[in-house]
């Protein structure tokens, strides 16, 4: 869920020029979750022929994603949420947009800002079975317990097995779905470690832990 909030229109001349002084740039949406994960499309209008463009998220003044210089024509980016590890839940955001036009080695830039908020949920997993030690060596049983704020729900699952020094033996990857089990097929060698995960996925997209 986004909510908007009011903009706040600005430009930034850098160099005078009849034709070219006060460019602007207007940010005139910012899109809501898209399938495939919490994908936060940011899109706005420059007044010129744009060189380049720089797209930032600011919490409470402070950047917390940054694109940096994009010399792309585009007039939309989209900000993964979940890959960037940006908060899932946060009122008082800001997209800033920068866009850029180069003129016989000069550039002129606008800057516009919208408001909004995040609430895409805190995905939990507990593992409720396997206990730390097991007796049985095969078609091991994995079981956990899925929580998250009220009206969301699980979309997807993934369990990994690793040796204690980091060899990963198995890894479903990620698969669709609100299961709460699921059985490995594996021989485990009696008397040695492993390094059990369960990760999940609420219908936002986001991951637990």
């Amino acid at each position: 869920m986004i909510v908007l909030g009011a903009g706040a229109l600005g430009c930034e001349p850098v160099a005078g020029h009849e034709f070219l002084d006060d460019p602007t740039v207007t940010v005139d949406s910012l899109g809501s979750v898209t399938s495939g994960g919490p994908n936060v499309p940011v899109s706005w209008v420059f007044s010129l022929v744009q060189h380049w463009y720089r797209v930032r998220i600011l919490n409470t003044g402070d950047p917390i994603f940054d694109t940096g210089r994009r010399y792309k024509s585009a007039g939309s980016h989209v900000v993964d949420w979940d890959a960037e590890v940006l908060p899932s839940q946060a009122s008082g955001l800001e997209a800033e947009v920068t866009a850029g036009h180069t003129f016989w080695h000069v550039t002129y830039q606008g800057v516009d800002t919208v408001s909004f908020d995040v609430d895409f949920g805190d995905p939990q997993c507990s593992i409720v079975r396997p206990g730390e030690v097991v007796t049985a060596t095969e078609d091991l049983e994995v079981e956990w317990l899925f929580s998250d704020d009220p009206g969301h729900t699980q979309a997807a699952f993934r369990v990994t097995l690793d040796t204690m020094s980091g060899i990963r033996l198995w890894d479903t990857g990620w698969v669709e779905g609100s299961a709460t089990s699921y059985t490995l097929p594996l021989v485990l060698t009696p008397g040695s470690s492993y390094r059990l995960g369960v990760q999940l996925k609420n219908d936002q997209g986001m991951r637990s832990e």
